[in-house]
């Protein structure tokens, strides 16, 4: 690939209204879940094989020829933040998740291990048994069997089989799901987000709404964003794994996502379908923002000034400024479209960019003052820009 093309590529992950090189994400996402899993088997591999035979599954799911979708999971991201020493999972629990993966995706094998700690773990979009503190799983690649122990002491066992793509497991509980366009969202509830690095979300996670009710109200943002502005729905389909539905409250929306949770985002579901909508292509904008920069970060360390934003009313290193940019200008693009194409209920959009677009403003005075921007920095910012200005 030449650097004309590579530019061209990158300015895809700006906004879905540039041509998209799916090549290019796939080749970005593969690389770095085959280049995490190496480094985690060369350096925790005689650990875990003193815990039973994840290694040998995990060198010979290294051997397979991946698509997107299958490296496009959490736990790759989680095995990132492990090696650079900033996850709060121990290397068990995640060898356990990651091996739970690679049979789920099709790989067979057997393995049982025991973990340092309780752990609460899913095969495909079904929940196993809370504070499991050992497993041991057998699969063929399309029928498997499960057997937990918790740390009350009881044991479980399912048996899991896959028909037509679609995987069953007997005596688990299955998480609900959103279609968006190809792909579909898991909606993760209970258990499933008991879990350390979600530790910080348990008081705002939704319970007072059925999962039936859930799905609708993601459903109607899909819906809208299909109607209206059908770019951002792709936008979506093609990042967004699980969503953690949050209760919202006090007039206030609330969404996050992070770098060392690949596909997930937290939302909160008391909110109108437009609000939702804007919620989750802010969200996808972020995941697109920290999968493009495995490739390269977007500055390159030299500007250690703090410049004003006005989404967080103080000063911001460059990093979290453009960050901001990426994900907000989205928002505002998003929403223009869907004014554009006749659809703004009570004159949400337009509120809205009455407030981005001075805030944006501001955002781009920073960009346009540091010199610290690489390629790839540019390459989400410029397109964005253009686009800004004009919507403006």
């Amino acid at each position: 690939m030449s650097f004309a093309e590579l530019e061209a590529g990158l300015r895809g992950f700006s906004c879905p209204q540039n041509a998209f090189d799916d090549d290019l994400l796939a080749g970005v996402t593969v690389e770095y879940a085959q280049g995490v899993v190496e480094r985690f088997i060369r350096r925790y591999g005689v650990q875990l094989a003193e815990r039973g035979g994840t290694a040998r599954l995990f060198n010979e799911w290294l051997q397979l020829d991946l698509g997107f979708d299958q490296a496009w999971e959490p736990v790759f991201g989680t095995l990132g933040e492990i090696l650079q020493n900033r996850s709060k999972i121990d290397i068990y629990e995640a060898s356990a998740r990651l091996a739970l993966l690679i049979q789920e995706q099709g790989t067979p094998g057997e393995w049982r291990m025991r973990l340092n700690g309780p752990a609460n773990l899913r095969w495909n979009r079904w929940q196993l048994d809370a504070d499991v503190i050992e497993l041991g799983v057998w699969s063929n690649g399309v029928d498997a069997t499960i057997e937990t122990l918790n740390k009350t002491g009881d044991a479980r066992a399912y048996t899991a089989s896959r028909r037509d793509g679609y995987w069953t497991v007997t005596n688990a509980t299955r998480h609900p799901q959103v279609d968006f366009e190809h792909r579909a969202s898991t909606l993760l509830r209970g258990s499933g987000i008991r879990s350390a690095e979600f530790s910080f979300l348990e008081e705002d996670v939704a319970d007072a709404q059925g999962d039936q009710q859930l799905v609708d109200r993601f459903a109607e943002a899909a819906a809208l964003l299909r109607l209206y502005a059908p770019e951002y729905l792709r936008w979506v389909d093609r990042v967004m794994r699980y969503i953690i539905p949050l209760k919202g409250g006090s007039n206030r929306i609330v969404s996050g996502s992070t770098r060392g949770q690949s596909g997930v985002s937290h939302i909160s579901v008391d909110a109108g379908a437009a609000e939702i909508a804007e919620m989750l292509v802010h969200e996808s904008a972020h995941h697109y923002y920290y999968l493009i920069t495995r490739l390269q970060p977007v500055h390159d360390g030299s500007d250690e000034n703090l410049y004003y934003s006005p989404i967080k009313q103080r000063g911001r290193p460059i990093y979290f400024i453009h960050l901001a940019y990426h994900a907000f200008a989205n928002v505002l693009l998003l929403g223009e479209k869907c004014r554009r194409s006749g659809y703004d209920p009570d004159g949400y959009f337009a509120n809205n960019e009455r407030t981005l677009v001075p805030q944006l403003a501001k955002l781009e005075e920073a960009l346009r003052t540091t010199h610290s921007l690489t390629p790839v920095g540019f390459a989400l910012w410029e397109p964005l820009s253009e686009r800004v200005r004009a919507a403006a």
